[in-house]
């Protein structure tokens, strides 16, 4: 399974530089809102393997829309192998049954329009949607996102992958859209996924640790600190201890790209 780096570009700047200076090949998922930035940084002419998702769901949440010949204009810029996420039409709350349908169909319209000029265009099934759509989408590529609303509880995550998988040849490679769950990775074939989840040190002060017999436990940033002589202060700001936030960082970073 690939695990891509979500919003990359907001890693702790000295984690960044470092992930960036090895010789590791890795996967990054950009917005189209701020890829232009960041394309080169990340792609390294060709050594790490990129996805472009079109900020559809950023934009409408902040009222904006992604005009369709914008993110195409870009995406024709790219190399031929960097994957675009298909720009999808997002109801608005409350919408009725007709106006999501119509945004679906949009959705699918778009989908076809920028494959006729653009190579790796990724169709996206979302929670909700009638399964017959991403049946639509096989029809055109083997390789989709699903987007398991993930608002939702992860037992309602779980119960749409599970009816989803029922639905679909196994062959399907698929891409689960902001999602990471370790044990939900394991019960589902997923063939990529990428969330923010590289971020937890930073975040929530959690650092995914490697045991000697191959394992992985989640230690609290304290504990991390103890085990590798470090001082930690909890009432000051990890980002004021900046060599314990760039080592458990940049370790928790590569420990989960490891463990998929």
């Amino acid at each position: 399974m690939i695990y891509y780096i979500s919003a990359p570009e907001t890693i702790f700047k000295p984690v960044k530089l470092r992930l960036l200076a090895d010789d590791k090949k890795r996967h990054y998922l950009l917005s189209f809102a701020t890829s232009s930035r960041h394309f080169e940084d990340f792609y390294q002419d060709g050594k790490n393997t990129i996805m472009i998702d079109s900020g559809a769901f950023s934009a409408w949440n902040s009222g904006k829309e992604i005009d369709r010949e914008e993110y195409l204009s870009y995406c024709k810029k790219l190399p031929d192998e960097v994957f675009k996420i298909n720009l999808d039409v997002i109801p608005k709350t409350g919408s009725s049954q007709e106006e999501k349908l119509k945004c679906i169909e949009e959705s699918f319209e778009n989908y076809i329009y920028l494959s006729k000029y653009l190579k790796n265009v990724l169709p996206v099934h979302h929670y909700g949607e009638d399964i017959k759509w991403i049946h639509k989408m096989l029809d055109e590529t083997d390789y989709v996102c699903i987007s398991p609303a993930n608002d939702t509880h992860e037992n309602i995550k779980r119960k749409y992958f599970k009816y989803l998988f029922s639905q679909i040849p196994l062959s399907t490679k698929t891409h689960a859209l902001g999602y990471s769950s370790v044990s939900g990775c394991e019960m589902f074939p997923f063939y990529s996924v990428d969330s923010i989840s590289h971020k937890a040190t930073h975040m929530h002060g959690h650092v995914l640790y490697k045991r000697s017999d191959g394992s992985f436990i989640f230690l609290d940033i304290s504990d991390y600190a103890k085990m590798n002589n470090y001082s930690y202060n909890p009432g000051v700001g990890l980002s004021k201890q900046r060599d314990l936030l760039e080592d458990s960082s940049y370790l928790h970073v590569n420990n989960l790209l490891d463990r998929f």
